[in-house]
């Protein structure tokens, strides 16, 4: 098996799986595949493949024309997981959500809230216990762009808020998934 982050064609290809296989309770896309995958090595008892694939696929698994094309997929999902695994624990310098852009009015956009759906979907998989008073404002910074209660509060905030939300993410995420594993290396 492959190590390290996958590359542009395998993402690529991998986005283009989970759209062709899309159900309506299954992930949209490759960012709130890796928040997902994210959310479930934080746990305090991190979760496996095998246990997020109806989360990935929905009620109905998809119905592959090609076996070669399942395996390819378990085989990159796995290699992407211990790529994620590898920066949490040992490379935080290193640890970048997957966020997704959108091109809007000729410019580009940062996407967040798919990477957030999908690291919620996590949390509550894993059924996190109740955190630290002091950690709740790191799972809220993720919240905000991951659950439906909060689009109004997204909706009510002007640019430079929206951006300063977004920069919150990726170090809640490290906190988070320093409480549980207790990384002291890591960044804070």
């Amino acid at each position: 098996m492959a190590t390290g982050p996958l590359n542009a064609d395998e993402i690529e290809w991998m986005e283009d799986v989970l759209m062709e296989h899309d159900s309506e309770d299954g992930l949209i896309d490759i960012s709130e595949l890796d928040g997902l995958f994210t959310a479930a090595l934080s746990s305090p008892s991190p979760l496996a493949l095998d246990a997020l694939k109806p989360v990935i696929w929905g009620e109905t698994a998809p119905e592959w024309d090609d076996p070669a094309d399942e395996q390819r997929f378990n085989s990159l999902a796995a290699q992407m997981m211990n790529d994620i695994a590898e920066r949490l624990s040992r490379y935080p310098e290193q640890f970048e959500p997957l966020f997704g852009y959108r091109e809007m009015d000729g410019r580009e956009l940062l996407v967040v809230e798919e990477w957030c759906f999908g690291y919620m979907t996590g949390v509550a998989l894993a059924e996190w216990p109740a955190l630290p008073a002091e950690l709740q404002p790191s799972l809220q910074a993720i919240a905000l762009h991951g659950d439906v209660d909060e689009v109004e509060k997204l909706d009510g905030m002007d640019e430079i808020a929206y951006l300063q939300s977004t920069d919150e993410i990726q170090p809640a995420a490290l906190r988070l998934y320093n409480h549980w594993h207790g990384n002291t290396s890591a960044i804070h």
